[in-house]
């Protein structure tokens, strides 16, 4: 989990063609986060997952952010995001998120 423990998904933002999508993260991130000083610099790489379809649904943004501080500040950020239509989640393996959901605290492979 270490090489995910600076990473982000977010839900529901609208996609464009041929989005500059870590000026769009980042101006998302400090307007509706509220979060000041935050800038394309914070961000080490994003991009979109799944693949494209022309459903009205857009695909999440993994993002991947220099300091795991800028992460945490964004993580507990996220109540303010309620009812707005997007919403952010970590990035977990699939036995961590299988572990996550039962309640325990260790991942066993049993």
């Amino acid at each position: 989990m270490h090489s995910r423990r600076k990473m982000l998904l977010l839900h529901g933002l609208p996609e464009e063609p041929n989005e500059d999508i870590v000026s769009t993260l980042a101006k998302t991130i400090s307007e509706r986060l509220k979060i000041t000083e935050f800038y394309n610099k914070d961000i080490n790489r994003c991009h979109r997952i799944g693949k494209t379809t022309s459903t009205d649904r857009s695909r999440p943004v993994l993002e991947k952010f220099n300091d795991e501080e800028e992460r945490n500040r964004i993580w507990f950020s996220k109540a303010i995001l309620k009812g707005s239509g997007l919403a952010i989640s970590e990035f977990l393996t699939p036995l961590w998120l299988l572990d996550k959901n039962m309640g325990s605290t260790s991942a066993s492979l049993d």
